[in-house]
């Protein structure tokens, strides 16, 4: 097979038992993924399990992005369930092994990279490195923070001797394209080999012919129009699996470095995630300046959507704001996935701590969240399909005791007794539609943070509900099942007020209002007529955008 260097040698590819053996010589160096690591996994018990067929001292440093939400990376999308936490980086380091940035995005600016000061620096420390395709990037990393090594990405497809005799120039190593190792004359014409890194087995980018994703990937980052996307459903390509290479043949040639990618679906992963327990982290819950309480499908995505908008524009972090960052600023109020241990930004005094809790604990001032009843239990029944795969009607789910129509009335309940809501700023989702930016910028004021009324403009359009499904499909939610196109599974679904009419019948609305007053206390129909969301026919004289 021809290339633009010479001629694909497929027989550089080996089994997988043949490679299980052969990768274990003790003079082979490798660098390894951490793509799918999970913050509860030991990285160690993650290298032990998922690159099994390597002895521990092979392994010089893995790959893969941190917790801190770049926009310089690039190649695979910012994934909050398989990023490198700090503490998994502070295990490695700690343990002679290096970790390297996955910088490589196609696009920079200023802005960005001063608002990223603080990840540079925080990770600058020698063994550790940065692979990355924009060279002005690369450049400006060696300038300020040179205990980092450099290495030149496979996306910049360093595909003929001059190009990486060229990279070479700039950065410390080379990373060389996937299907450039079948290509011996190419191999054998590179000078400096022992600054290049090739990959020791292959993933899906070895026989694409096109990798447009990659550039897919950094407009997202950047929140430009996307020119391109995978380009599996429009330029077919055989399907090969996960494939190895001849890494004794390479060896001779006078290669020393090597990339190892984990196979797709890897029991070992599922394997670790059941036994491992989550590592106790220091609580951020001390610093924490404000809380927003809500229960369950109550708008807190939204309104999360908002404040972080707000303040990324204001305090010119220059992140991306989708649904797998936004819990690096906005964290919930607990430990897991996104918990307060992943919050990035503690470095900005400046910037309060929110926390977000769907409990009653009520001892972090804050903002309460109210929704009207029967939009909360039909958004719900749609959230439960996804969530637990519940297969019943939406009257079944009505009626059952255990659903979040009696859940609901008793979270109100907890917070109607003795005025607790009084001591909070109430808050509810009808009114945060009708007026969105005053809504806002009351927040806003309630925690501490100037009102910029042009950045809350922009704030609000940002957080369009069809921005934010496109966001959702896009980039997927932390933690849960991507929707397959079906938009009811999203975690953005709708945002309509007074929605639920679409879906019951009057019967079921009268059904749901009888026994939701049957539950709620006085105190609780006292707090949700002054708001605007009690029963029927206060909703339609306090709140004409349901009545229509």
């Amino acid at each position: 097979m021809d290339t633009e260097a010479g001629t694909r040698h497929l027989n550089n590819l080996i089994e997988a038992d043949k490679a299980a053996k052969m990768f274990r010589n003790p003079k082979y160096r490798f660098e390894v993924s951490s793509r799918l690591i999970t913050p509860n996994i030991d990285p160690f018990d993650y290298l032990k399990y998922v690159f099994w067929y390597l002895e521990p001292e092979q392994i010089e440093s893995v790959f893969g992005n941190t917790l801190y939400p770049s926009r310089f990376y690039g190649g695979r999308s910012f994934d909050l369930e398989h990023s490198l936490t700090d503490q998994h980086v502070r295990i490695l380091n700690d343990n002679g092994k290096g970790v390297t940035l996955t910088l490589t995005g196609h696009h920079f600016s200023d802005a960005v990279y001063n608002s990223n000061r603080h990840f540079f620096e925080k990770f600058h420390k020698d063994g550790n490195a940065v692979v990355c395709t924009n060279d002005t990037l690369a450049r400006r990393i060696k300038a300020d923070f040179p205990r980092y090594t450099t290495k030149a990405s496979l996306i910049k497809h360093l595909n003929t001797a001059e190009m990486v005799h060229a990279a070479l120039e700039l950065y410390d190593f080379a990373v060389i394209p996937m299907d450039k190792n079948d290509d011996d004359d190419f191999l054998n014409s590179l000078e400096e080999k022992h600054r290049v890194i090739l990959f020791g087995n292959a993933n899906c980018a070895y026989n694409c012919p096109a990798r447009t994703c990659y550039a897919a990937i950094s407009q997202a980052n950047w929140e430009r129009e996307k020119t391109s996307k995978c380009s599996k459903n429009w330029l077919p390509r055989p399907e090969i699996g996960h494939q190895f290479f001849d890494v004794d043949k390479f060896y001779a040639m006078g290669f020393r470095h090597f990339k190892l990618v984990p196979a797709p679906a890897n029991h070992a992963v599922e394997l670790l995630i059941k036994k491992s327990n989550s590592t106790p982290i220091e609580s951020a819950a001390a610093r924490a300046s404000a809380a927003i309480y809500s229960f369950p499908k109550c708008g807190r995505t939204w309104l999360r959507f908002l404040l972080g908008h707000y303040l990324n524009l204001y305090f010119k972090l220059e992140i991306p704001v989708n649904l797998q960052t936004l819990f690096t600023l906005l964290p919930n109020n607990h430990a897991g996935l996104k918990g307060i241990e992943h919050y990035q930004f503690s470095h900005i005094p400046e910037l309060p701590l929110i926390v977000s809790s769907h409990g009653t604990d009520r001892s972090i001032p804050g903002i309460l969240l109210l929704r009207a009843i029967p939009d909360v239990v039909v958004s719900d029944y749609f959230q439960q399909q996804k969530l637990a795969g519940n297969t019943g009607t939406l009257s079944e789910f009505i009626a059952n005791d255990r659903g979040s129509l009696t859940r609901y009335c008793h979270y109100l309940n907890t917070w109607a007794k003795n005025g607790n809501h009084k001591r909070h700023h109430v808050l509810t989702y009808e009114m945060l539609h009708l007026d969105t930016k005053s809504e806002l910028s009351n927040i806003l004021r309630r925690i501490g943070v100037p009102v910029a009324d042009e950045l809350v403009q922009q704030a609000v359009h940002l957080s369009s509900f069809e921005k934010m499904q496109e966001i959702e499909i896009a980039f997927g939610h932390a933690g849960l099942m991507p929707a397959d196109g079906d938009k009811e599974m999203l975690k953005v679904r709708k945002g309509k007020v007074g929605g639920y009419a679409d879906y019951l019948s009057q019967d079921e609305i009268d059904n749901l209002f009888s026994r939701a007053n049957e539950i709620l206390s006085e105190q609780t129909k006292r707090m949700l007529d002054e708001n605007g969301i009690g029963t029927r026919a206060a909703q339609q004289t306090l709140n004409p955008y349901i009545a229509s």
